[in-house]
């Protein structure tokens, strides 16, 4: 067992994921997810709410921008209002994710002034993924970097 300290889903499997928010104090319920049932995953208003597309349990992370839970781990950012992590509109909130979690991360240290957000990326994985220094940058067909896909946020 382990004690639950952040905003954030903790999920067992599709039908039991319990949402933590906080209001005054860390708070968690027992959710249902909602299956998507149009062709296309469709996350306008959704930002930072989990849902059921086929079999998969996905996240979304922005209007249009959605990643799905199982086949990723990582630090990855929601763009704008999601009252499941406590931000307004053109705000930003650092999430960890893993199989079994989807949590604020109010931890996350870089070292730097800056994190890089790769936001446009053919992968979906790395859609929305913070940068470490590891990470390959986004390139053009001419193999100079495309910074137009890539979100520089002050943290």
């Amino acid at each position: 067992c382990e004690q639950i300290t952040e905003a954030g889903y903790y999920i067992i499997d599709n039908d039991n994921v319990f949402s933590c928010k906080i209001d005054d104090t860390l708070k968690c319920d027992k959710e249902t997810i909602k299956t998507e049932t149009s062709e296309t995953v469709d996350c306008s208003n959704k930002n930072g709410q989990l849902m059921i597309f086929g079999s998969q349990l996905l996240i979304c992370l922005s209007e249009d921008k959605y990643i799905e839970i199982s086949s990723n781990s990582g630090n990855y950012v929601v763009k704008g209002a999601s009252i499941q992590f406590g931000i307004e509109e053109n705000a930003y909130a650092i999430i960890n994710v893993n199989e079994n979690y989807v949590k604020l991360n109010t931890q996350y240290r870089n070292n730097l002034a800056y994190i890089y957000v790769n936001i446009l990326c053919d992968n979906p994985s790395t859609t929305y993924k913070i940068m470490d220094k590891n990470a390959s940058c986004p390139q053009k067909s001419d193999g100079n970097f495309n910074f137009d896909n890539i979100l520089e946020l002050f943290c």
